[in-house]
Parts: structure tokens; sequence; C-alpha cells
């Protein structure tokens, strides 16, 4: 009798373990961050501009004299594209999410010569890892579990750079 209740014991927890995954990390994906474009600086630091505003992006900082352009925004679902949070993990319990994205940019803009520009995008996003939990059939939000960081895309940059050509 106590063997069936250890072997059932072992394979209940053997269960519960292997149904579980861990969170996975965002891929670190290789993209071009600068760009020389041939444009003098006022050009490019007006189709910036153009840029920033045909997409609706809320500015915090612009200061053409030192050539940034900074800007605090907050990701719709339809955004995710432009960055990359990784894969939640999840057990049979607790059911965890990726929610509530933000994301910010800063661009630098340095003049090479009268024709030619250097254009730096620098993006930075982070999200919420939040919990779960199973109650009655149900699932109950349970806390946030941590602030992760998320990597970008490329494909702000790459807008950006497309853009500017």
């Amino acid at each position: 009798m106590k063997t069936c209740f250890n072997f059932f014991s072992f394979l209940i927890i053997f269960l519960l373990v292997s149904c579980s995954t861990a969170y996975k990390p965002p891929i670190k994906y290789n993209f071009q961050k600068s760009e020389t474009i041939s444009k003098n600086y006022n050009d490019a630091w007006n189709r910036i501009i153009q840029f920033i505003s045909s997409n609706n992006i809320p500015l915090k900082t612009i200061d053409k004299s030192s050539g940034i352009v900074a800007s605090d925004f907050n990701l719709s679902v339809a955004q995710y594209v432009f960055c990359d949070c990784g894969v939640p993990g999840k057990d049979l319990m607790y059911k965890y999410a990726i929610e509530e994205v933000t994301g910010n940019f800063n661009i630098v803009v340095r003049e090479i010569n009268q024709n030619s520009t250097n254009v730096t995008v620098n993006t930075f996003y982070k999200a919420k890892y939040n919990a779960y939990e199973m109650r009655n059939y149900r699932y109950y939000f349970s806390g946030t579990v941590d602030i992760i960081n998320c990597n970008s895309t490329g494909l702000l940059e790459n807008a950006l750079f497309e853009y500017l050509e």
C-alpha cells in the first residue's frame, strides 16, 4: 500500500512539473541602430519630425541645437511588432501574461558635413509579467510577478531609416 502511495505521489508531482514551462526571454535581434544619410542636417531633422508627427508619437524632448529627440509612449497591442518581450511560462495553477508594454526612444542627429547626417535610434521597452491564478475554472489576476525588459525587433528603426531616404 505504501509503495502504491509513493508511486501515485511521484506520478502527481511528475505531472505537475512536466506541465510547467518557464518564461522564455526575448530574442536579441541584429539590426542597424545608426545610419548615415545623404541629407543635410536641417532636411534630416525635418524628416524625423515629420515621421514622428505622422505616426502620432508624443514627444518628451525635442532640441534641434543638440540633435536630440526623445519620446515616451505606450504601445497598443497592434504595435507589439516593434519589440519582443519573450514568451510567458505556464503551469497547472497559474497562467502568465506579458502585458502593459511601454517603450520610448531617443534619436540622436549629428551633422557629418553639408551633405550627410548621422542618425542613431535607441529604443527601450519594458512590460509587466503578470500572473493569473486558476480558481473555479476561471483565471483571476494574482499580481505582477516582475517588470521585464523587452528587445527591439528593429522594425521601428528600419521604418525611420526608410522614411529618411
